[in-house]
């Protein structure tokens, strides 16, 4: 296989939150960072968000989705059975503070729904601040 039909996919808008990890593995694999699609791609972000348009993915784009919305994985796992600590799917920080009240001697993780290698995942608080962005 010719490693030129290859590459790190990272493009559009949303490229420039991946373009470290994009660097790291284009030099752990040898591979050249493309906006363009290729033959084959390792896929970190295009837009729209949507399966490649030419070629193929060596993560298959279900996967990417899963990975990108935590409350979708939530879903999958809990309909599979798979264990995982317990998760909350809640709405709002209003309804996150009611939780934290009504189980005062718990302990949680607030992670944002489109958080990516835990950032921003912080311990949940009383009046804690939001972000703008999440």
């Amino acid at each position: 296989m010719d490693p030129r039909s290859c590459c790190i996919l990272n493009a559009g808008d949303g490229a420039w939150a991946f373009a470290k990890v994009a660097d790291q593995l284009a030099r752990a694999l040898w591979l050249d960072v493309s906006e363009q699609p290729r033959e084959f791609n390792y896929v970190l972000h295009t837009e729209p968000a949507g399966p490649v348009v030419a070629g193929e993915s060596f993560i298959p784009f279900e996967a990417v989705r899963l990975a990108a919305d935590k409350r979708l994985l939530a879903g999958v796992f809990n309909a599979a059975g798979v264990a995982t600590p317990e998760t909350r799917l809640i709405g709002s920080l209003a309804g996150a503070e009611r939780l934290l009240a009504e189980q005062p001697d718990r302990e949680w993780c607030l992670k944002f729904p489109t958080g990516c290698g835990a950032s921003g995942h912080r311990r949940l608080v009383p009046g804690m601040a939001l972000p703008r962005n999440c």
